[in-house]
């Protein structure tokens, strides 16, 4: 049978390509196959995931107007309210019912001995803040506080 084998070579030979070709074919056959599988599996995702991106933005931009529309119909009220507020916050306002208790309107009322001092220190016009830095400030606080409604609406982790 060897020799056989051996005197027949060329034909041996050729046989033994031809099987591996076969296989080889056979096996690239099924690759490509996956492969056009893999291709159209990628192209469905593609299309979900850049239909899901558009969805995204339309809701960024849509949450980008909202805030910015009510950040800027807030601002200038805010602003010409500061002032007035800072003072009311801070102006002296003793109370002293008949009892002797000294009562502070606006910080919860909650009653302090009478041997303290009579007088609660206010805003006076010599400490008094520029009124642009207290502009400034409740613009600051708006600013703060767009932005928070902003990460809030795009789901964004704030306390």
């Amino acid at each position: 049978m060897i020799g056989l084998l051996l005197a027949n070579w060329k034909y041996v030979a050729i046989a033994a390509l031809s099987a591996a070709l076969a296989v080889t074919w056979s096996l690239y056959r099924g690759k490509a196959a996956e492969l056009t599988d893999y291709r159209s599996t990628v192209a469905a995702e593609g299309r979900i995931a850049a239909e899901e991106k558009k969805r995204i933005e339309a809701h960024q931009q849509q949450v980008l107007e909202d805030v910015s529309n009510a950040w800027n119909a807030q601002i200038k009220p805010t602003r010409e309210a500061a002032v007035a507020a800072y003072l009311a916050r801070h102006r002296p306002t003793d109370v002293r019912h008949s009892d002797g208790v000294l009562y502070r309107p606006g910080s919860g009322s909650l009653p302090e001995f009478a041997d303290r001092p009579k007088r609660i220190d206010g805003a006076s016009e010599e400490f008094r803040p520029d009124e642009a830095l207290i502009k400034d400030c409740a613009d600051d606080a708006l600013k703060v506080g767009a932005w928070q409604a902003w990460a809030r609406m795009n789901n964004l982790p704030v306390r």
